[in-house]
């Protein structure tokens, strides 16, 4: 975890490049598929592919592997609840699919993604809406919150 936190943070800096050009994204990748379960580190390596993918060495890196879609779809399924984990995949997905087409065929051809991608915007479009009520309730009483 804290290995994958110190690439995090040379990723977020003025090395990207460096980290992109050492194969950061296939070990990463290879790590997302052995230990998706482990909601801390996919986090952690959510974030240096967010910070690689705003870089276009870091971009080209991750254009070039073929195993970010499936890495990330993993995480998805393994982590639905985790918003920040949720948000930075789907930022990195969204990313490369905009990208490539090599990648939206690959998200396309994986069984369950299109359902998987589909259930996701479902629950966190409802919980959206949700939050929204309780706004709206909370405004209807005054801004006063019950204890």
């Amino acid at each position: 975890i804290q290995v994958a936190a110190i690439l995090r943070n040379i990723a977020a800096s003025s090395f990207k490049a460096d980290v992109a050009a050492a194969g950061a994204t296939v070990q990463l990748c290879a790590l997302a598929s052995m230990c998706s379960r482990s909601s801390e580190l996919m986090h952690n390596v959510s974030r240096v592919f967010s910070n690689l993918v705003g870089d276009s060495a870091g971009q080209q890196a991750l254009l070039d592997d073929d195993f970010v879609v499936p890495s990330l779809l993993l995480v998805l399924r393994a982590h639905p609840a985790h918003l920040p984990l949720v948000i930075r995949s789907c930022y990195v997905l969204g990313s490369v699919t905009a990208a490539s087409d090599k990648h939206r065929c690959l998200l396309v051809s994986q069984p369950p993604a299109l359902p998987q991608v589909l259930g996701l915007l479902d629950r966190m479009a409802k919980s959206f809406l949700a939050s929204l009520q309780g706004k709206g309730q909370d405004q209807a009483r005054g801004g006063v919150q019950e204890a």
